[in-house]
């Protein structure tokens, strides 16, 4: 994961291996690159070009599957329980 956000903000690879670490100028160097990509301002119109950029709704998957999930779980647990103790 380090690697791949890595090469989309091509940070010079601090923080890697075989360098000294700092992570006041790791943290920087991020923010940074962040701020310069402007990634996280909404612009009007902005649509994705292919539908390899568009990112799945992993919530929606995740609520539709929901109630088969739930189904499942009660089925597993809904069984007689007996109240009665022996005690020897």
């Amino acid at each position: 994961m380090r690697r791949h956000f890595e090469k989309q903000i091509s940070t010079v690879y601090r923080g890697q291996s075989h360098a000294t670490p700092s992570k006041e100028k790791d943290i920087a160097k991020l923010d940074e690159a962040y701020t310069a990509s402007r990634v996280h301002f909404s612009i009007p119109g902005r649509r994705a070009s292919t539908k390899q950029d568009k990112s799945e709704d992993y919530v929606i998957k995740g609520a539709l599957l929901l109630p088969k999930i739930i189904s499942r779980w009660w089925f597993h647990r809904a069984f007689e329980r007996s109240s009665e103790q022996e005690y020897s």
